[in-house]
């Protein structure tokens, strides 16, 4: 039960998931959810990494 709270934070299940789905049904809505969900971790990935490179080039 506990990993599988965990891996709803891993975008590797997302990723898993969008592929077995397009592999399977085709494209569908919960193919885009899944898109969705890896864009925000990207995105979020991007502007944390931003923030820790600036951080460490003020310095």
């Amino acid at each position: 039960m506990l990993l599988q709270w965990i891996s709803y934070v891993l975008p590797t299940t997302y990723a898993a998931d969008a592929m077995r789905s397009i592999l399977t049904v085709g494209w569908s809505k919960g193919v885009m959810l899944d898109c969705t969900v890896m864009l925000v971790f990207s995105m979020i990935s991007l502007i944390v990494v931003n923030r820790l490179v600036s951080w460490r080039v003020n310095k």
